[in-house]
């Protein structure tokens, strides 16, 4: 990933969430119980949970073509293949291939400071902890290349995790540095590795090619048998994987370090103040991004011929991570909309139970295309293996909104958990008294109701200015009602004579949280925080910063 996406001078931190009680909010829908999980929950930072989701998505598109039969994203030639698929082939590797495991993997060194916080808030050494955290995600990665998908990504992150993990103190800048010179060698690299292939003449290519092409056979008969010859095949592929894996993880690596060097700044917990610089990436990742994207997929699924392919590859990937970064600051500032929120929130959840949602897929698939279930291995079209991707994704994402209305952690999530704190995680999403509404349909019920403007600004809590969408850390001067039935038109003058009064850095204690700022709504951020959660983080896998929030003018 481009370093730009990480220039921005240090902010004021947000969210290492102060654990203070919390007054009653509703007419007292929140009791003192539920007051007292509260303050046990760790909180979450909304736009890392959004972009997970997203990534997720994009994820899941490529592994399917990859597991519906061996020709997947124009490997191997498909002398079978017709226009339409072709051209699905093309749409994924020129939009997804190579850019959103950068994207977890950005997101993963980004999590990884926040779980740093979280070690040192309960007074314990986060060493363990995370090498703990490894070796669960190691196992895991390990039954999932050996009996679902060959293409895992677990084991590459829990090995290079152990690189985060030795790089723990270094400072933003060295994180940054270092991700800068690894990609620059390993781009070098790839560059003059593909420009050799160049060399080769046509009828080269074409033995390679062919090759290649006679182990397919055994393959697919391999995938369509038994269970037990899928096992075996999975393990045939494993050493051509683990050289690709080799390839691919030096920018894994460098997008941790890059989200390392985020993290430590904090660079996500107030996006508002970057939206030029996350409109300048956005602008220059896709002028980079997008050309050799649309080379490699000319070059590997197009006309250009099996001559280009490896260069072009090598291109794509090179400029992969610039279409990531522009990826990222496109959907940070689409978040700062209406109806940009709206998407983030239904992203969200799955994001929360990524790794749960990640092995569901491979398992679904494999019971799809493989002899665990259907064996449909190379026999459905691109298109076909991309609409039931698309459409088993919105499943998954109405069933992760239901779960994390009730639980705090995904079943695998919660598994991972266990193994990192070496004891049980409590699950305190669930009701805190018996009967009482979730606290996310309180909230969700409150903020409705505060938005429906019908000629008149509308009302909103203390530390937000009458009919604003955008939170303000001035001390409210008058009570809900004032607000209730004010005419738009006196908006600019109440703003005028509140701008006039306050005092240059008043912050108001958020009566739903202890933090400062506004209930329910993170600074520079549209995005409404469950009822449950608090606004500026906290000990868990998202929270983090020091519970400040730099004043606005309304």
């Amino acid at each position: 990933m481009p370093p730009a996406l990480a220039r921005p001078k240090t902010l004021g931190h947000a969210g290492h969430g102060q654990e203070t009680p919390h007054d009653d909010y509703l007419g007292g829908a929140v009791t003192s119980a539920a007051a007292h999980t509260q303050r046990d929950r760790p909180a979450r930072i909304p736009e890392v949970d959004a972009l997970r989701g997203f990534a997720l998505m994009g994820i899941f598109l490529v592994n399917a073509m990859m597991m519906a039969g061996p020709y997947g994203l124009g490997a191997i030639t498909d002398p079978g293949a017709s226009a339409l698929d072709r051209t699905v082939e093309g749409v994924v590797q020129t939009f997804a291939v190579g850019k959103f495991y950068l994207m977890f993997s950005f997101l993963f060194g980004y999590s990884f400071t926040l779980q740093l916080t979280s070690a040192e808030r309960a007074g314990r050494s986060a060493v363990p902890r995370l090498l703990r955290r490894s070796l669960g995600l190691l196992v895991l990665g390990v039954l999932h290349a050996v009996l679902l998908y060959t293409g895992d990504i677990l084991t590459t992150y829990a090995v290079l995790g152990l690189v985060l993990i030795a790089a723990r103190n270094c400072t933003p800048g060295a994180a940054l540095r270092a991700a800068r010179i690894l990609y620059g060698c390993l781009s070098a690299f790839l560059l003059l590795l593909g420009w050799g292939t160049l060399l080769m003449s046509d009828a080269e290519t074409a033995e390679a090619d062919a090759e290649l092409a006679e182990g397919l056979p055994g393959l697919v008969a391999g995938y369509r048998r038994d269970a037990l010859s899928v096992v075996r095949a999975n393990i045939g592929q494993l050493p051509d994987q683990l050289l690709a894996s080799l390839l691919m993880s030096g920018f894994v690596m460098a997008a941790f370090l890059v989200g390392l060097h985020c993290g430590k700044r904090r660079l996500l917990a107030d996006t508002g103040s970057h939206r030029a610089q996350m409109r300048r990436i956005c602008v220059l990742g896709a002028a980079v991004g997008l050309p050799g994207s649309l080379f490699m997929a000319l070059a590997v699924s197009g006309p250009l011929g099996p001559r280009w392919s490896l260069f072009a590859e090598m291109v794509g990937t090179v400029t992969a991570p610039a279409l990531t970064a522009a990826y990222i600051c496109g959907m940070l500032l689409l978040i700062t909309t209406a109806r940009g929120a709206r998407i983030a929130a239904l992203f969200a959840p799955a994001g929360r139970m990524a790794l749960t949602n990640y092995l569901s897929q491979s398992l679904v698939m494999a019971l799809v295309f493989t002899a665990y279930g259907l064996a449909l291995y190379d026999r459905l079209s691109p298109a076909v293996v991309i609409l039931g991707a698309l459409a088993l994704y919105a499943v998954q994402l109405a069933l992760s909104s239901r779960l994390m209305d009730r639980h705090r952690y995904g079943p695998v999530e919660w598994l991972l958990r266990t193994i990192t704190l070496a004891r049980f995680p409590h699950d305190h999403d669930r009701s805190a008294v018996s009967g009482q509404r979730s606290h996310h349909d309180v909230r969700r019920e409150q903020l409705k109701a505060d938005t429906q403007f019908n000629g008149h600004v509308s009302t909103f809590d203390a530390g937000m200015v009458c009919g604003s969408t955008r939170p303000t850390s001035e001390p409210r001067p008058a009570p809900l009602s004032h607000c209730a039935t004010q005419p738009a038109a006196d908006l600019a003058a109440v703003r005028r004579d509140r701008s006039a009064t306050r005092p240059a850095d008043v912050r108001q204690p958020d009566r739903l949280t202890g933090a400062v700022g506004s209930p329910g709504l993170r600074c520079g951020s549209p995005i409404p925080l469950p009822r449950t959660e608090s606004a500026y983080g906290g000990v868990g896998e998202h929270g983090g910063g020091d519970g400040t929030c730099r004043n606005r003018a309304p």
